[in-house]
């Protein structure tokens, strides 16, 4: 159910905190994570990195750090990683940064 929000928010983020909320609270953190994920896959870098910075501290860097991965795993130059890196909050710009040039020396 949770990925099928994505679809829903047309690129709003602050419309998968409602949504995710219909899922129920046991739910509600996986789904606002999910949706990073599914933002971020379809290109959405923008868009994933600001619902993470919107999330509660608990769950934040879990979400910063399930970007991270996918970004190691982008098939897009270093250049465009850090580029995207640079958008993240600090302490995950660094753990972004560090990423990128351990796994693209």
């Amino acid at each position: 159910v949770a990925r099928q929000i994505h679809p829903l928010t047309a690129g709003d983020v602050s419309k998968v905190f409602t949504l995710c909320g219909y899922v129920g609270e046991g739910w509600y953190d996986h789904c606002l994570l999910v949706n990073a994920g599914s933002y971020y896959s379809v290109g959405g870098r923008d868009e994933a990195i600001k619902l993470c910075s919107q999330l509660n501290p608990k769950i934040r860097p879990e979400c910063f750090q399930g970007l991270i991965g996918q970004l190691m795993g982008d098939p897009i130059e270093k250049d465009k990683k850090l580029e995207v890196c640079q958008k993240m909050e600090l302490p995950y710009k660094a753990d972004c940064f560090s990423s990128v040039y351990l796994t693209n020396k």
